[in-house]
C-alpha cells in the first residue's frame, strides 16, 4: 500500500506551521504560521482560504465542537468562532509563549503547554483548569488520553512524561529520549507522542529513527516500528482515527506509515525539498488522508492507498490452481465478452466497478470522499476586501500600529483583557508638537496623523456612541484645541485621514464626511460603494471604494476619488485603481510629495498616476528588491522628487512590530523593465523614471543616440531624435554622427533640425513661449572620441546670442534749458518804499500748464546690419553646395571641418563690426549725459539765485 503525495502549496510564511482537521460538519483544514493568521481552507485545493490575524505569531491549531483552539505568543489559549475566525474568549494564560495543545475526540478537557515548563489540563464546559508542573524545559509536544485519564508529554530536558490528571502526578518518565534544548523553536525535534484514539490502549513516542510502542497502565515497551529507507531521526508520531495505522515524520520531511497489527511498513514518501515536517494529522471523515505541514510554511496531503490488488480482484489463485496448465488458468479467470481484443488489459471500469465508488465525470475526487459542504456547481464568489488604514497594522494586535506616515507614528498599547489601551503619538519634526499620550478609554481603533491635527476614531460598543475626536495642533487663539463629534446611529466609522485644512470620515452608510480641521461639518459626499480606504495629504484626499464585480471570477474592482480641497471648493476626478493580477489586495494607497495619487497591492507593485496624460503608471515593483521570498515592505511614503520608497523591511510577515522599532529605509523606485542588466534598458529607464530633471533627460538621450549609432541602428537614432530630442541635442547629434562618417544619418538630422526650427519660429509667431534650458552639452560628454579628434575651441555654443537693447538719448525739457538768472523783467512794476517787501518777484520760467508735455521717445526699428544669429546646422544647409563645388575633391569629412572654419570667421567678423558700433554708441551716449549733467547743475544754481534777485 503506497503513499500518493499531492502537490504542496504556500499557506504561511517560513517557519513553525500547524495543521489540523475542522471537526465540525463542514469538514476542512485549518492552518496556523508565523505570520499570526489562522486560516480555513475547503481543501486542499482551495485558493481562496478564509483568513484571520489573531496575533503576530500563532504555534498550534486544534479543533474540539466547532470551536477551533489556538496557541498564540500572547501567553494565552485562544477560542475562535468558525467560520467567521472570531476571537470568542480566552481559555487559560501561561507567563510565556504556548507552544502545544491537545485534545480527544469526544470529550471536553484541552491540554495546552507553554515554554514556562507548565502544562494545563482544561476544561471547556466548568472553565476549571489543573496545572501539571515538574518539566524542566519548554514543552513541544502533548497527546490527551482518549479516557482523559493521562497526558503524555515531551520537553526540551530531554524526557517524556505520562502524567495522571486527578493525581496531578507523573505517571511514567523516559529519560534521555528528546534531545535536549531551551526554546521550543530551535528544538531540533519534537518527539511528539500519541495515544492510540480507539480507547488508548497503546502510547508511542519517535525515539531516533525508530517508533517505540509501550502498554496503557504499565508502560511496558510492547514493540517497536522501523524504517530501513530513513535518512534522518523521526519527530512526531500520529494514529489514525481507526487507532489501526500510525505515521510518523522527519526533521528531513519523510513520511512513513505503519500497520499496528502487523507491525508492517504500508508506505514511505519524501519532501522534495527536505524540509522539517512541523504537523502531521489525520483526517477524520477520510481515513486514508494525511495532512501535514512544514518549516518553509508549505500545506500538503498524502493519501495511503487502502485497496490493494488483490482487494480489487477478490478471486485468487491457489496453489493447486498454480499447478494447472496456463489455458485452465485463463479459463478459471471469468474476462468479460466485451473485452475480446484486449485480454491482458486490466479495465479501470470494472476496478470502479467492483469496489463500488461513484466518480464525478469533471472531477478525478469520488463523490463518497467529496466533503458534503462541497456541491459540484460552484458560483461565482467574490469576497471584497475589507476596509483597512494605510500605514496601519491589523487590530487584533494587542500591540500595533494605528498610523505610520511621513508626519509621525501612533501606536496603541493594549492589555490582554483588553480593559486598558493607551496611545502615544510621536513625530519626525520636533517642531511639529511635542509627543503625545493619551488614555485610550473610549477604545479608539482609527487615527490619522497630519501636521495639522490629529483625529481618531472609535465604534459603537454598546455604552457609547461612534465617535470622531479632532485634537488641532497647529492653531491661532487659546483655549483647548480638542473638539469631537457623535456619529448618528447605525452608522460606524470605517477610515479616517487627516489633511492641512480638513478632516474626513469615511463610513458603513457608504458616505465620506468632511470636516474643517476647527470641526465645523462641511459636505456629506456619496461614496459609489463600500469604502476601502482613504489618505490625504496637505488640501488633497484621495477615497477608494468598491465598484461593483469585474465580470472576472476572484477579481477586486475598484474606483479612486481624488478630491482637491480649496476653500469652499472642491474639485473631483474619479480613477480606476489598478492591481497587478488576479485574487490581489490593495496594500497601500495615499500621495506622492508632488501631489499624484498612488497604489500599492499585495505583490508590492507601486502605481503612480500622471495626471497630465491621466495614466496609471508602474513606478516600482518592490518584490524585486526583497531578498527573502516572504518578505514585505511597509510604505511610509513615497517621493517622487528623490525618487525613493521611504518604507520598513518586514521579514516573514507584512506589518512591523512595535518593539524593537524598526529602522525606516528608503528603497529607489526601480522601474520594472524588460532585460533590466543591459546598457540599453537601464539608460531607458534612466530616461523615464520619475523625479528627474531635463537636462539629466538630454544627456541620457544623447547617450541613447550613441548607442544607437554604435550598433548599427540608424532607424533607432533617428526616431530618438525625431520623437524626443530638442534643437540642443539635435546639434550634438549631427557632429557626432559627422565624426562617425555616416552622412545620410547627417542629412536627416539637418532636415529635422530644419524642421523642428521652423516649429519653433511658428510657435513664437503664434504667441507661444518656450522656455529653453541654457545648460551647454559638450561634446566631450557624449564620446571620448571627441577629445582624440577635435580641440576644444571648435565646440560650438548652443545658447543663442542676442544683442542688449541700446540706451536711448531723450531732449530735455524745456524747463531745464540754461537762463540769466539776474536778466530783469522789463514789465516789473516799480513800488516804492517798504511796499517792495511785501511781493515777492515772479519767476522769470513760464508755468507748468503752458510747456507741452514731454514726448515718449519712438521706439527705433531693429537694425537691419544685426539680423538674428544662425545656427550652424541652418548655416550649413545653405551653404552645404557652395563649399561642396568650391572643394570638389575633398571627403565628406573634410567637407563639414572647412565649413565649421568657415563659419566661426563670419560669426567673428559679424561680432567685431557689432562691437565697434557698440562702442560708438557708447561714446555718444558718455558725452550727451557729461553734457545734461552740466546743463542740469547750472540750471538748479540758478534757481536758487533767481530766488534773492532784487528789483528796482
Amino acid at each position: 500500500m503506497p503513499l500518493n503525495g499531492k502537490p504542496s502549496r504556500y499557506a504561511h510564511p517560513e517557519g513553525h506551521t500547524d495543521v489540523c482537521y475542522f471537526t465540525g460538519d463542514k469538514g476542512g483544514l485549518l492552518t496556523c504560521g508565523s505570520d499570526g493568521d489562522v486560516r480555513s481552507w475547503l481543501n486542499l485545493m482551495d485558493d481562496d482560504p478564509d483568513a484571520s490575524c489573531i496575533s503576530e505569531q500563532v504555534i498550534s491549531v486544534v479543533s474540539k465542537n466547532d470551536k477551533i483552539y489556538v496557541a498564540t505568543d500572547n501567553n494565552t489559549v485562544q477560542i475562535l468562532t468558525y467560520p467567521d475566525l472570531e476571537k470568542e474568549g480566552i481559555i487559560t494564560r501561561f507567563s510565556a509563549t504556548v507552544c502545544a495543545l491537545a485534545s480527544s475526540k469526544n470529550g471536553n478537557l484541552i491540554v495546552s503547554g507553554a515554554c514556562d515548563m507548565r502544562i494545563q489540563v482544561s476544561n471547556i464546559q466548568t472553565c476549571d483548569s489543573i496545572e501539571l508542573n515538574g518539566h524542566q524545559g519548554p514543552i513541544l509536544g502533548l497527546s490527551l488520553d482518549p479516557q482523559e485519564q493521562f497526558v503524555a508529554s515531551s520537553s526540551t530536558d530531554g524526557s517524556i512524561r505520562v502524567w495522571d490528571i486527578k493525581e496531578k502526578q507523573v505517571a511514567h518518565i523516559w529519560n534521555n529520549v528528546v534531545p535536549k534544548g531551551n526554546s521550543f523553536f530551535t528544538s531540533k525535534t519534537y518527539s511528539t507522542p500519541s495515544f492510540q484514539c480507539e480507547d488508548g490502549k497503546t502510547l508511542a513516542f519517535p525515539q531516533g529513527k525508530e517508533v517505540v510502542v509501550v502498554e496503557r497502565g504499565t508502560w511496558k515497551e510492547l514493540f517497536k516500528l522501523r524504517c530501513p529507507d530513513l535518512k534522518a531521526e523521526l519527530s512526531i508520531c500520529k494514529f489514525s482515527q481507526c487507532g489501526t495505522l500510525l505515521a510518523a515524520s522527519s526533521i528531513h520531511g519523510e513520511i512513513v506509515v505503519w500497520e499496528i497489527e502487523s507491525k508492517e511498513q504500508i508506505g514511505y514518501i519524501t519532501h522534495d525539498r527536505n524540509a522539517k515536517i512541523t504537523s502531521i494529522a489525520w483526517s477524520p471523515n477520510l481515513p486514508n488522508e494525511i495532512a501535514f505541514c512544514d518549516s518553509l510554511g508549505m500545506l500538503g496531503c498524502v493519501d495511503v492507498v487502502v485497496n490493494s490488488v488483490e482487494e480489487l480482484f477478490p478471486k485468487t489463485v491457489d496453489s493447486n490452481q498454480s499447478n494447472q496448465d496456463l489455458d485452465n488458468f485463463i479459463e478459471n479467470y471469468k474476462v468479460d465478452d466485451d473485452n475480446d481484443d484486449g485480454e491482458n488489459v486490466i479495465s479501470l471500469d470494472k476496478i470502479k466497478a467492483s469496489v463500488q465508488i461513484d466518480y464525478d465525470d469533471d472531477s478525478q475526487e469520488p463523490i463518497a470522499q467529496r466533503p458534503e459542504g462541497v456541491d459540484k456547481k460552484v458560483s461565482l464568489k467574490v469576497e471584497p476586501q475589507e476596509p483597512f488604514q494605510p500605514g496601519s497594522s491589523p487590530t487584533v494586535l494587542l500591540n500595533r500600529y494605528m498610523a505610520w506616515n511621513n508626519t509621525g507614528v501612533i501606536k496603541c498599547y493594549s492589555s490582554e483583557d483588553g480593559q486598558e489601551s493607551s496611545i502615544e503619538v510621536e513625530f519626525h519634526d520636533a517642531s511639529i508638537h511635542h509627543p503625545i499620550h493619551i488614555d485610550n478609554y473610549l477604545q479608539h481603533t482609527l487615527a490619522s496623523l497630519s501636521p495639522k491635527a490629529l483625529a481618531l476614531a472609535c465604534v459603537d460598543n454598546g455604552d457609547t456612541p461612534s465617535k470622531l475626536v479632532v485634537v488641532r495642533l497647529q492653531g491661532w487663539g487659546s483655549g483647548t484645541k480638542e473638539w469631537s463629534i457623535n456619529f448618528p446611529q447605525g452608522e460606524l466609522p470605517l477610515c479616517v485621514a487627516s489633511g492641512d485644512n480638513f478632516v474626513a470620515v469615511a463610513t458603513s452608510k457608504r458616505r465620506l464626511r468632511l470636516f474643517t480641521a476647527s470641526g465645523t461639518q462641511r459636505r456629506i459626499i456619496a461614496l459609489p460603494g463600500a469604502p476601502v480606504a482613504i489618505n490625504a495629504l496637505g488640501n488633497q484626499l484621495v477615497a477608494v471604494c468598491h465598484a461593483g464585480l469585474s465580470g472576472v471570477q476572484k477579481e477586486q474592482h475598484m474606483t479612486m476619488i481624488w478630491l482637491q480641497i480649496r476653500g469652499s471648493n472642491i474639485r473631483n476626478r474619479s480613477l480606476a485603481v489598478p492591481l497587478s493580477g488576479p485574487e490581489l489586495k490593495l496594500a497601500w494607497v495615499g500621495l506622492t510629495d508632488r501631489g499624484s495619487p498612488t497604489v500599492m497591492d499585495e505583490d508590492g507593485v507601486i502605481s503612480i498616476y500622471d495626471a497630465k496624460s491621466s495614466l496609471w503608471n508602474v513606478a516600482c515593483d518592490t518584490a524585486n528588491q526583497c531578498k527573502g521570498a516572504a518578505d514585505r515592505f511597509f510604505v511610509i511614503g513615497i517621493s517622487e522628487i528623490d525618487n525613493m520608497v521611504r518604507c520598513i523591511l518586514c521579514k516573514g510577515c507584512p506589518y512591523p512590530q512595535t518593539t524593537p522599532t524598526p529602522t525606516q529605509i528608503e528603497i529607489p523606485l526601480e522601474l520594472p523593465v524588460c532585460d533590466p542588466e543591459s546598457v540599453k534598458s537601464k539608460m531607458e529607464a534612466k530616461l523615464w523614471q520619475l523625479g528627474t530633471d531635463p537636462s539629466a533627460n538630454d544627456e541620457t538621450l544623447l547617450s541613447m543616440f550613441v548607442l544607437a549609432c554604435r550598433g548599427n541602428a540608424e532607424y533607432r537614432a533617428v526616431d530618438l531624435c525625431e520623437e524626443f530630442a530638442s534643437q540642443k541635442v539635435l546639434e550634438l547629434a549631427v557632429k557626432y554622427a559627422g565624426r562617425l562618417g555616416q552622412m545620410a544619418l547627417v542629412t536627416k538630422l539637418q532636415s529635422l533640425a530644419r524642421t523642428k526650427e521652423d516649429q519653433d519660429i511658428n510657435e513664437e509667431n503664434g504667441g507661444k513661449i518656450r522656455e529653453r534650458e541654457d545648460d551647454r552639452l559638450s561634446v566631450n560628454q557624449v564620446d571620448e572620441e571627441f577629445e582624440e579628434v577635435e580641440n576644444a575651441d571648435e565646440y560650438l555654443s548652443l545658447t543663442p546670442i542676442q544683442a542688449k537693447p541700446a540706451v536711448e538719448i531723450r531732449p530735455m525739457s524745456l524747463s531745464m534749458k540754461r537762463q540769466n538768472p539776474f536778466k530783469k523783467n522789463g514789465k516789473s512794476p516799480s513800488l516804492k518804499g517798504l511796499q517792495a517787501m511785501n511781493r515777492l518777484p515772479e519767476n522769470p520760467r513760464s508755468s507748468p500748464a503752458a510747456e507741452p508735455p514731454p514726448q515718449k521717445p519712438k521706439p527705433k526699428p531693429a537694425s537691419k546690419s544685426n539680423p538674428a544669429k544662425e545656427s550652424f546646422v541652418v548655416w550649413f544647409g545653405k551653404h552645404n553646395e557652395e563649399i561642396a563645388e568650391e572643394f570638389p575633391e575633398v571627403d565628406n569629412k573634410r567637407l563639414t571641418m572647412i565649413a565649421l572654419e568657415r563659419y566661426k570667421e563670419n560669426e567673428k567678423a559679424a561680432s567685431a563690426v557689432e562691437t565697434s558700433l557698440k562702442e560708438r554708441e557708447t561714446k555718444k551716449r558718455k558725452l550727451s549725459d557729461a553734457e545734461n549733467e552740466k546743463s542740469q547743475s547750472t540750471e538748479t544754481i540758478a534757481r536758487k539765485l533767481s530766488t534773492f534777485a532784487y528789483t528796482e
